[in-house]
């Protein structure tokens, strides 16, 4: 009952930003029906022919909200991942999008991501764990190497601050060009645009 409840809000009533939290959710507890049944209503979401306007305005106008009360520059030294512009945050933001996009999750095939948004998901993430393993996170960080060394082969060479800062300026890239530039909206225009119910073509 309650599975059907939220496939019929899914499907009836939910705004854009609800899609886009479904895509990286996962059932957690239930057993493997449940999980299969939320799996169809989940992939129910993801392929509904969805107006492809409203769901660049409507990610563009959630984006500005993220940004004004979530997202900050990183300090200089600052072992910064989650909450820096094109970060962990706005590059899972950006999968989901595209996930809604393209009618499928990306995460389940992350070989169709951009190249650009998989290697800084899997940058962010690797770098995520080890500094939360080693309670690193969001604090100056005097020995980058030390980090460094413990990544895998493909990031263990460089400084990894001017990784950190390229994979994020990729990721910054690629919002602006799938999500800001086709929404169309700036200024006044994003301010006034008012999400609503996912509406179908």
């Amino acid at each position: 009952l309650r599975l059907a409840s939220l496939e019929k809000h899914q499907m009836e009533r939910a705004n854009t930003w609800e899609h886009l939290a479904l895509v990286p959710a996962r059932l957690v507890h239930g057993g493997a029906a449940m999980a299969g049944a939320f799996d169809t209503v989940k992939a129910r979401v993801l392929t509904r022919p969805r107006d492809p306007d409203q769901l660049v305005r409507d990610a563009h106008k959630m984006l500005a909200r993220l940004r004004e009360h979530r997202i900050r520059p990183p300090a200089k030294g600052v072992l910064s991942i989650k909450l820096r512009p094109g970060g962990l945050m706005e590059s899972e933001y950006l999968a989901a999008f595209l996930s809604l996009q393209h009618g499928h999750s990306l995460y389940a095939r992350p070989h169709l991501m951009p190249a650009e948004l998989r290697d800084a998901l899997e940058l962010w993430r690797h770098v995520q764990l080890i500094a939360r393993t080693l309670g690193l996170e969001d604090k100056p960080l005097d020995d980058p190497a030390f980090v460094t060394a413990r990544l895998p082969a493909q990031w263990a060479a460089g400084d990894l601050f001017d990784q950190m800062t390229a994979r994020a300026q990729a990721v910054t890239g690629l919002i602006d060009a799938l999500i800001i530039k086709p929404s169309g909206l700036k200024g006044k225009a994003l301010d006034a645009w008012e999400e609503g119910p996912v509406r179908d073509v």
